[in-house]
């Protein structure tokens, strides 16, 4: 069976922002507020959980996660407000994708 499939990158000023792993770590962090959790869902290193923070706040105006290296106490992670809004958008974007991919799957003869 043949079909469509697309993904869903979002860039800024020639910069990728958000993909579907990057997302799902937004995800993952604004339920648990680990970053060692989302990296065993994941299937990550925590160290590449890490850089994959690093590069979602870098080129923003604001943060979309706040991070606390860990220790004594723990560390964690904590979705702004910000970061929350743009995971919906971006949801809301790959929302629309699903549909319209699903209607091209429907309708093409390959």
């Amino acid at each position: 069976m043949t079909e469509i499939e697309l993904l869903v990158n979002v860039k800024k000023d020639d910069n990728l922002l958000l993909t579907s792993d990057r997302a799902q770590l937004l995800k993952i962090l604004s339920e648990t507020g680990s970053l060692l959790t989302a990296s065993k869902v994941l299937n990550i290193s925590y160290n590449k959980t890490w850089l994959m923070l690093e590069e979602l706040n870098k080129g923003l105006s604001k943060p979309l996660v706040c991070k606390s290296r860990g220790g004594k106490g723990g560390g964690g992670a904590t979705i702004t407000d910000y970061g929350q809004f743009i995971l919906k958008e971006y949801e809301l974007i790959e929302n629309q994708v699903r549909i319209f991919v699903n209607k091209l799957n429907t309708e093409i003869n390959l």
